[in-house]
């Protein structure tokens, strides 16, 4: 040993208890960080951005597949509208109309000559007497909402009414259930054949 480093102060010897001015420094400087587990706050802002960004790609992907399944859903109802109205003019000879007035009870009310007109081109046998219940509402006084120009008893079918009507047929327990095959009596309800 040199007689320098006898002759040290004692306090500036590193022990357990007494760390040099090196290490001292070490602690208190500012720039010196011990490691930390857990991520910076840029770290976290990247992350973010960059699940936004997959979010945003996956999003439009998805309203483009809906889309696509939307179109071809209206696409599939048109093909099937197509072949309601051609089986229609297949079997009738005619087109559904958009337009008819239907006659309930014919005692309160007579059936509109246009419309014995359109019906009997469908049903050339029908004899427009007797009571029919159209809408389904278990009586024969027509059209209860008011619609002006309608007489007691009378129903008023125009657009998507008309063509789900002349398509489907007559309405029976919330189901449209087609028209009886029967000449004489095309909105019979209880006939089974259609």
């Amino acid at each position: 040993m040199t007689a320098n480093t006898q002759n040290a102060p004692l306090s500036k010897q590193p022990t357990k208890n007494n760390p040099t001015e090196n290490e001292a420094m070490k602690k208190h400087n500012p720039t010196h960080r011990a490691p930390r587990s857990g991520f910076t706050l840029l770290e976290l802002l990247a992350v973010i951005t960059i699940i936004s960004i997959l979010m945003s790609l996956i999003l439009v992907a998805i309203g483009g597949a809906m889309r696509k399944a939307r179109n071809a859903q209206v696409s599939a109802e048109i093909t099937r509208l197509e072949t309601s109205i051609s089986n229609f003019k297949n079997e009738y000879g005619i087109e559904p109309w958009s337009e008819v007035v239907l006659t309930e009870d014919p005692s309160a009310t007579g059936w509109r000559a246009s419309s014995k007109t359109k019906l009997r081109r469908m049903f050339g046998s029908f004899t427009f007497s007797g009571q029919i219940d159209f809408n389904d509402d278990g009586v024969f006084t027509g059209d209860t909402t008011g619609t002006a120009g309608l007489g007691t008893g009378e129903i008023q079918l125009t657009a998507s009414e008309c063509l789900v009507f002349f398509l489907g047929g007559m309405p029976n327990n919330g189901t449209v259930i087609g028209f009886s095959k029967n000449p004489l009596s095309p909105f019979n309800k209880t006939s089974t054949s259609r």
